[in-house]
């Protein structure tokens, strides 16, 4: 009588498995790597959103709708009477400049702001510069579009009302 012949591992190994399973790793493996990229992203990377706020003590104005914040800073020389930008902010939207700008017209004088200056052109699209002010600050804003983004930058500047500065620093106007 004939021994049974010994089956090695080698031919019990079913190679569709064996193929799957290196699918599988693999998939595992780019999973693990594009987790771990977005992670190192999302903590290194400064992005605008919710991870950006205002700097403190900014000045409270309307947002545009939709409006992403991109930064905002204060003047280092806070607390001093000084002529200079004493906060900053910048957004981004996808809206156009004209509607932008006229939006933030409207609601900035409801709000109780002067208009200082107006757009050059109002239905310009690429770019509106307004100025506005109240008893407290000198508003500067941009609306500033970037052709190859599709987005519109929306730049708000205070500074030292300068008007009140003079009467306040020298108990006259500036213009004197």
């Amino acid at each position: 009588m004939e021994a049974p012949e010994k089956k090695t591992q080698e031919t019990n190994r079913n190679p569709t498995s064996f193929i799957s399973k290196q699918k599988l790793f693999v998939a595992i493996a780019i999973v693990a790597v594009v987790l771990t990229a977005g992670f190192v992203y999302s903590q290194f990377i400064p992005q605008g959103g919710s991870n950006i706020k205002l700097a403190q003590g900014f000045p409270v104005i309307p947002i545009y709708p939709g409006a992403t914040l991109s930064k905002s800073a204060s003047d280092p020389h806070e607390g001093v009477m000084y002529i200079g930008v004493k906060y900053s902010a910048t957004w981004t939207s996808k809206a156009q400049v004209p509607d932008i700008s006229k939006w933030y017209l409207e609601k900035l004088k409801a709000s109780g702001w002067t208009v200082d200056t107006l757009p050059a052109n109002s239905e310009a699209s690429d770019v509106q510069l307004i100025t506005l002010y109240n008893k407290t600050y000198n508003l500067n804003m941009s609306f500033t579009r970037d052709q190859n983004t599709g987005l519109t930058t929306i730049t708000s500047e205070f500074s030292t009302n300068y008007k009140d500065f003079c009467n306040n620093m020298y108990g006259k106007p500036c213009s004197d």
